[in-house]
């Protein structure tokens, strides 16, 4: 993955997660890739 590519925006909700309403547009909250990573979810 080339992460130079990546958004701010982009990196820190996909790496880490954001909550509910936590920004515009944001309707539910996801759990990041690296809390994937930790807890074994596909």
């Amino acid at each position: 993955m080339d992460c130079g590519s990546l958004t701010k925006e982009f990196a820190g909700s996909g790496f880490f997660g954001h909550e509910k309403a936590s920004f515009t547009g944001v309707l539910y909250t996801k759990i990041g890739h690296f809390e994937q990573m930790e807890v074994g979810y596909s």
